[in-house]
């Protein structure tokens, strides 16, 4: 008794075709996904630049040691705006804190936290950030998109804090946020 084995070409062939079609849909569904979670961790931890200072037009002075720009910022409720937050020094060379006071709507709107840069006395730095038409959240890590800021003007404040151990300089500057539906 003998026995013999055949193959089936035709089988082999779609065994053959059926890997090739895996393999595609698995590499497209990869590069998808690469390409999602990289466009996440972009607009979640958002990217703060530092604007060189020949990059400004109207620089901070002494009289004027913070501002916005632009001065009034017209945003949608929840969405977010790129702005300039510019500080000039006129007290020793100190490293800074930026944020924002409370609105006139009682409401605290959230900035992107602005890494430490030091600045020396008598110099001012730029800085392009995002700024949120909503509260920023408890734990001071982002915007809390449930507490969206009411479509009407708010009547805000930067302010400026320097790090330095004796005698800190504040500087505040008001600004309005006209916040639309």
């Amino acid at each position: 008794m003998t026995c013999t084995m055949r193959f089936n070409k035709k089988a082999s062939l779609e065994i053959g075709v059926n890997t090739i079609v895996i393999l595609v849909i698995a590499m497209t569904l990869l590069g998808l996904g690469v390409v999602f979670v990289r466009n996440l961790f972009d607009k979640v931890g958002g990217t703060v630049d530092i604007i060189e200072p020949g990059d400004i037009s109207s620089p901070p002075t002494s009289d004027k040691p913070i501002k916005l720009v632009p001065s009034t910022i017209s945003v949608k409720g929840g969405k977010d705006k790129s702005v300039e937050v510019l500080v000039y020094n006129k007290k020793g060379t100190q490293n800074f804190d930026i944020t924002f006071g409370a609105c006139s709507s009682g409401i605290t709107p959230y900035i992107e936290s602005i890494p430490d840069v030091e600045i020396e006395q008598g110099a001012y730095k730029g800085f392009k950030v995002l700024v949120y038409a909503a509260e920023a959240n408890g734990a001071g890590d982002g915007p809390d998109m449930d507490k969206k800021m009411a479509p009407k003007r708010h009547i805000c404040q930067i302010i400026s804090t320097g790090k330095a151990a004796s005698d800190p300089a504040v500087y505040t500057e008001q600004f309005i946020m006209d916040v639309t539906a």
